[in-house]
């Protein structure tokens, strides 16, 4: 009869050390996390403000603002849309400047480049009313 009361006992003591372990575990892989990521995030961390590196002028232009670009990364160009000036300006990442306009474009909003055909595109969506 000692035998089957001690059984429980026995299991509940075993029981309770494995749930203090996996606790003890558990508490240092959640420090470990905490820790790794702080330092990460300190490693990360800039030194500062980005800084302009060049000024590009562009002539020609009023105010207004660049809300839509496309990259050609092959022939390393960016094409700018200046909806208010109603124009498409052609940068060179290469030489940093501007190497052409396009003009005559009504308020130019958003644009598709085709690499294949060397064309780009300027797309209006409409809404259908049924």
């Amino acid at each position: 009869m000692f035998f089957a009361v001690e059984r429980p006992r026995l299991f509940a003591a075993i029981i309770s050390k494995l749930l203090e372990a996996m606790v003890k575990k558990t508490k240092a892989m959640v420090l470990f996390v905490i820790f790794t990521s702080l330092v990460v995030g300190a490693w990360a961390q800039h030194k500062g403000p980005p800084k302009l590196a060049q000024a590009i002028p562009l002539p020609d232009l009023h105010d207004g603002d660049f809300d839509h670009f496309r990259l050609d990364l092959a022939g390393n160009r960016l094409f700018a849309t200046a909806e208010e000036n109603s124009k498409v300006l052609v940068f060179d990442l290469k030489m940093n400047k501007l190497i052409h306009t396009i003009s005559d474009l009504k308020a130019p909003h958003s644009m598709v480049y085709r690499a294949d055909l060397n064309e780009i595109a300027e797309v209006r969506v409409y809404k259908v009313i049924p």
